[in-house]
């Protein structure tokens, strides 16, 4: 039988702010650096991070309709055989 994992809240709370800290910098990235209007001026968009297997773990400006497409994508990439070759490897998808 597998025992489940204990978890430290502590610990547990410095992570989901890590990974937000994260998400919303990927966001402030994507605006500074943006040259379409929907993304600099109308702020249409947004990020998301996820682990291994494709789950959500932190999102910043994410609207539930765009949280199915992303996690579709997401789960595509790890389901693929190349995102399987390497543990540090990152996916961009736009």
């Amino acid at each position: 039988m597998i025992q489940p994992m204990r978890t430290d809240p502590i610990e547990l709370e410095i992570f989901k702010n890590i990974y937000h800290s994260i998400a919303e910098e990927m966001g402030a990235a994507l605006r500074r650096t943006a040259f379409s209007p929907n993304i600099k001026e109308r702020r249409d968009y947004s990020c998301a991070v996820f682990d291994a297997h494709g789950e959500v773990i932190a999102t910043f400006r994410q609207p539930f309709d765009m949280l199915a497409e992303t996690a579709t994508a997401a789960a595509r990439y790890c389901a693929d055989d190349r995102a399987k070759s390497s543990k540090s490897e990152i996916w961009l998808g736009n």
